[in-house]
């Protein structure tokens, strides 16, 4: 990459300039703070400086490069070759950012990410690696000139004054800081397109107008504005005080046959405050003696709704008592009920405990103990006789004549089995048998256990059992245990119907509960339950409504007496009011007039 040109347009203190490099050497002279480093870095940030900065690296980015001006932007146009290839690379940071590279061969890049890319592979090293060579080491350059020799550093000189001799010895870049600011001086805050202050047409108001930054031009435009605004407002008060002015006049022109009313009608008017007030004492006596009359039509009529009342109310109570009184005979009869209920339960509770005690009677009741005596020997008889058919044998027989042989098997069991010459007999025998033939006895049996011992068991066994069936007089393990179990069922529900009786009778006996349904048979009839609380509560609803009316006339009566004390003293109160109208009347008559075209004295005194 070969950097041809940089534009500053603006940068820092720079407006708008443009810096070209030759192709071999390009050195940039002059004193301090006139503009070298800021090349440098306008170099720096168009090459790695992305636009799409968020607010904080603007800050620390963009903030210290800002125009003098006040302008909210910076920007930078770069233009170098690359590969035989022109480039074009433009950047702006601040209030609209922008970036856009472009080469001869018409290929554009606008987006921040792909432009960086293309940098970076068009430069020599890293950034880490340029910006050390462009900027840190170009700062050192004054001091490796100091080290040449005097005349290598006296031709430097020379050949870099040279282009400020040919301006005539005036440093340019010095001359245009100086103008910029007279420019500001006087067009600071100056919008030419529109002639008038920047920021639009909230900054037109003198209440907004511009104190920052502001030129003489602005300040000239605010203190016209002002003057104009002070002129307009005399000539609105001028008009105003005119237009008031003539009012004055026809108030005054108009007042005068008012005054000439007034005085033709200054003795009706001096009397027209007594008049109003005698006026008002007579309303007020009026509206006293209308109230009078209503009170002394009502005192009487008071009295006797009140006597009606309280009589409908003791009405209303005796009916509620008798009520009360029927009703207390229906709960208690209601309660009975339940007793009558209860005792015909309880007595259905006894004729079942008859009954399955008589069933109990004719069951044969047998011991816990016995009955598990029975299970224990049936269970020793199963074990005996699977022992024994356990110890199997078999027994071969060849007979050389036929005939027959009785064979008796263990606990007596036996069987007869023909013979026939010569035919072979298999015969699978349990525990031990015995035959006899031809005059001898023969007895064969297991090896394994001891045949007679169990035998003799299960004979002892079926003894026993044989004794326990005997004596309850069953024939079979079986109809014993059913027997106990029925026996047992039975003495299970009488005890189970003793609880419920025991429940049903609660803390009274037999004995009582049945007086108590004895004396509920001999009450009186009375109205259904639901009935009677709703008459009771139809007669309280009542009772509330007489004694709220009894309440009220109460409060009537008593306040007629706060009022007037009696009724003898309501009609002298009444007398004496309209004996104080008359006089009032009588000293209104004797007031001068008002005038007949006023309806009332207020009229007349307004």
């Amino acid at each position: 990459m070969k950097i041809q040109s940089i534009r500053l347009h603006p940068f820092a203190g720079i407006i708008d300039k443009t810096y070209s490099f030759n192709n071999s050497l390009t050195i940039i002279f002059g004193p301090n703070e006139e503009g070298k480093s800021t090349i440098a870095k306008a170099i720096q940030k168009v090459l790695f400086l992305e636009t799409n900065l968020t607010p904080t690296k603007k800050r620390d980015n963009i903030n210290d490069f800002m125009p003098l001006t006040g302008s909210d932007t910076i920007s930078i146009t770069l233009k170098f070759s690359y590969n035989l290839l022109e480039y074009t690379l433009e950047k702006t940071w601040g209030a609209s950012s922008s970036v856009r590279l472009t080469s001869s061969d018409g290929v554009v890049f606008s987006d921040s990410t792909s432009v960086q890319e293309q940098i970076q592979n068009m430069l020599p090293a890293n950034q880490a690696v340029v910006e050390q060579i462009l900027i840190a080491s170009q700062s050192k350059l004054a001091d490796a000139v100091n080290n040449l020799s005097n005349d290598v550093q006296i031709s430097l000189s020379e050949q870099l004054r040279s282009t400020i001799l040919k301006g005539g010895g005036i440093n340019g870049t010095l001359l245009e800081q100086n103008i910029n600011k007279e420019v500001i001086n006087y067009f600071g805050r100056w919008d030419d397109t529109t002639s008038k202050p920047e920021g639009g047409a909230s900054r037109e108001s003198l209440t907004n107008r511009w104190s920052s930054g502001a030129g003489k031009v602005v300040k000239a435009w605010y203190d016209l504005k002002q003057a104009i605004t002070i002129e307009n407002d005399v000539e609105y008060y001028e008009k105003e005080n005119n237009r008031l002015q003539e009012e004055i006049n026809l108030c005054n022109e108009n007042i005068k046959p008012l005054n000439a009313f007034l005085k033709l009608q200054k003795s009706a008017y001096d009397a027209v405050n007594q008049r109003i007030l005698i006026e008002g004492n007579i309303v007020q006596f009026q509206m006293a003696l209308n109230q009078f009359a209503k009170d002394a039509e009502r005192w009487p009529f008071a009295n006797a709704d009140y006597n009606v009342e309280k009589k409908t109310l003791e009405d209303v109570k005796k009916d509620q008592d008798n009520i009360n009184q029927e009703l207390l005979q229906a709960r208690k009869k209601q309660d009975f009920l339940k007793d009558l209920e209860n005792f015909r339960q309880i007595n259905e509770l006894i004729n079942k405990i008859k009954e399955n005690e008589k069933i109990a009677s004719t069951l044969v009741q047998i011991p816990e103990s016995e009955l598990s005596h029975v299970s224990k020997l049936r269970q020793d008889i199963l074990n005996c006789q699977a022992l024994i058919d356990g110890q199997k044998l078999r027994m071969n027989i060849i007979p050389s004549i036929n005939g027959d042989i009785n064979i008796v098997h263990s606990a007596g069991h036996s069987e007869t089995i023909k013979l026939t010459s010569g035919q072979k007999i298999e015969k699978e025998i349990s525990g031990r048998v015995s035959f006899e033939w031809q005059g001898i006895n023969f007895h064969i049996q297991s090896a394994n256990a001891d045949i007679l011992t169990l035998e003799q068991s299960l004979k002892s066994a079926q003894n026993d059992l044989l004794v326990l069936l005997q004596k309850y007089n069953q024939t079979s393990i079986d109809s014993l245990i059913k027997e106990a179990s029925q026996n047992n069922d039975v003495q299970t529900q009488i005890k189970l119907l003793n609880s419920n009786l025991k429940l049903l009778l609660g803390k009274d006996t037999y004995e009582t509960l049945k007086l108590r349904c004895d004396e509920a048979t001999s009450l009186p009839g009375t109205r259904d339950i639901k009935i009677l609380d709703e008459l009771y509560e139809r007669k309280s609803q009542e009772l509330g409504k007489h004694k709220a009316n009894l309440n009220t006339l109460s409060k009537e009566i008593e306040e007629l007496i706060l009022n007037h004390v009696s009724f003898e003293n309501l009609d002298n109160r009444r007398l004496n009011v309209k004996k104080a109208i008359e006089e009032k009347q009588k000293i209104l008559e004797s007031l001068p007039p008002i005038p007949v075209e006023f309806d009332s004295s207020i009229l007349f005194q307004s």
